[in-house]
This record gives C-alpha cells, structure tokens and sequence, in this order.
C-alpha cells in the first residue's frame, strides 16, 4: 500500500484544532479519544466513525473569552482501566470525569477533579491512581477508587510535559528537559536528572523491566533505569541514541516485541525504530 493510500484525515466538526489523540480502553474496549478547542471526541478504534461528543462548555469553569492568550480548551486524556469513565483536562485546569454510555452513545460529565490552577499538560492513570501535571510544574495524585486528593508535589516552574506512572512511583518529564521521580508513599521527590539539554516532549515506561525512555527537542532519546535497592542498581542512563537535526516528540516501547522502541518526530512523516535499546 502506498503511503498516499494509507494516510487518512479524521474530521472534527466544528473545532478549530485538535490538542491530542489518544488510543483508550473504556470497559476492555478500544477506543480513540481526541481532544479540541471545543471537547472530546470519541471515535472506534479504526477512527472510522466518530461516536460520541462531549463539550467543553459543559464542564464548570469554562468562559469565553475573547482574547486568545486565554482562550479555553481540552488538553490532555486519560482513561480508567476496565470501567466507562475517561478523564479530560482543560486549560482552566480542571480535570473532567467524563461516562461514556456504549448503549446510548452519549458522554456525560461524572464529576470535577479541582486543584490545578494553570492548564493540564498531562494525564496518566492507572488502577490505584490517576496523576496530573500542569504548565507551571505541578503535579497531583488522585485516588482511582473514589476520586479523592492523596499528593500534591509543588511546581517547579516549568511545564510537566509528560508522565509516567508504575506502583509506588511517578516519573515527571518537564519541559526543562529534567526529570523528576517522585514516591507517592513518602509524597516527596526521590531523584531529579538533568536528562534533555531541551524540552523533554515524552516519555514511556517499559512494559515488563524497571525502565523508561524519554525523547526531546534535543533530538535525543534515552533509557534509564530505575533503582533497584535489593540488588543494588542505582538509577542510572541504560542507554542513549542522537538523532540530528531532529525535534522528537513521542516514544513508545513497542508492546509486541518490548525490545524494540518507536519515536516520532516533529513536522516528519517517518516512524524510527530502534531495535535492542538497551
């Protein structure tokens, strides 16, 4: 299949940008979430059909405003595995619990997750906990199970671009090109590393090791590895590859092989593999 054939354009009615797409599962089901300037926008898993619409407007907080320094949008998706909620962010900072009907094909609004003030960057949610980070650094622990505020970590001054969640521990990558291990146990960080000469744009934990890869305008993209006590590794870079002239903004391990890691990069049409990153 040639490239001009499998390449295809999903339309959002009405909205004037679109701020992120996200593959989710809502009761075991796959779905594709985007988010606008206007809400969310559920799609099948093929993006074939858009299903659903839910409205910013409906969420509380929303304004219009005229000046677009402070206009209101959606930014940034999560969804809570095996239940029929997903979770929307805002630039007014509030973070929507949104139910998706498969039925009726409707999206309500659950409720409101209130403690950010600036807008979301980021979303990552697990069974036990849903974190959020916003533009000035901020970063918050729920809990899954009944919504409620467990850690806030102050902000740092600079955007939390991207997160990543495994048990007991939060990586934070920001736009400072640090990254940030907290403890949400001890609710206080743990270890900080200057990883990314530039703004670190993602990152993504690996599927089965004590490890993530982060990606950044730097055009590099690393792996670290997390410290383990028991058998005295410290946290440490495992590895590290450049890519020049290239400003990277996604990384993925790829679940099939987990030994293979795919990036992205910004304003190109390749997908870059890297085989045995570690």
């Amino acid at each position: 299949m040639s490239s001009a054939s499998s390449e295809r354009t999903l339309k959002l009615d009405n909205a004037s940008i679109a701020m992120q797409a996200k593959f989710i599962a809502i009761n075991g089901i796959e779905y594709l979430a985007v988010v606008s300037d206007i809400g969310l926008h559920l799609f099948d898993s093929t993006g074939e059909e858009q299903l659903a619409y839910f409205s910013i407007a409906a969420i509380p907080g929303y304004r219009t405003d005229s000046d677009p320094v402070r206009s209101t949008y959606c930014c940034g998706i999560g969804g809570l595995p095996f239940s029929p909620l997903l979770l929307v962010g805002t630039s007014f900072g509030a973070v929507a619990i949104v139910h998706y009907d498969a039925v009726s094909k409707e999206l309500d609004l659950e409720r409101v997750l209130e403690g950010h003030h600036r807008s979301i960057c980021a979303i990552c949610v697990t069974s036990t906990s849903i974190v959020t980070g916003d533009e000035i650094g901020s970063v918050i622990v729920w809990n899954s199970d009944d919504f409620t505020l467990h850690t806030q970590f102050p902000s740092m001054g600079h955007p939390c671009s991207c997160i990543g969640v495994r048990g007991d521990t939060v990586i934070a990558g920001y736009a400072s090109g640090v990254v940030r291990v907290y403890r949400i146990s001890l609710g206080r960080l743990v270890f900080e590393i200057d990883a990314h000469c530039r703004a670190l744009n993602a990152l993504d934990l690996h599927p089965n090791q004590d490890a993530f890869a982060t990606v950044g305008e730097d055009g590099c993209v690393c792996i670290w590895q997390l410290p383990d006590t028991k058998r005295n590794i410290p946290f440490r870079l495992a590895s590290s590859s450049y890519k020049p002239d290239h400003m990277l903004v996604g990384v993925s391990f790829i679940r099939d092989t987990i030994s293979q890691l795919a990036v992205v990069a910004f304003d190109r049409n390749k997908l870059y593999i890297n085989k045995k990153p570690f």
